[in-house]
């Protein structure tokens, strides 16, 4: 499959352009590794939330019996 239909076109064209702390980026390569950074950051992030989560529930689960 040609990469370029897997672009993230609707993350791309929705950068802001002038906020300071996220500048645009221009380049397609450049916007394709942060983007992917991004999402996988956000992933962990779900993923640490749901393991803790599951612990609290385990705890809070052993404490009531």
């Amino acid at each position: 499959m040609n990469s370029f239909n897997h672009f993230p076109w609707w993350d791309y064209l929705n950068q802001h352009l002038f906020d300071s702390e996220r500048p645009f980026i221009w380049s397609f390569e450049k916007f394709r590794h942060v983007n992917r950074v991004q999402k996988l950051e956000r992933c962990w992030e779900q993923s640490e939330v749901r393991l803790l989560e599951r612990c609290w529930q385990q705890e809070t689960d052993e404490k009531n019996f």
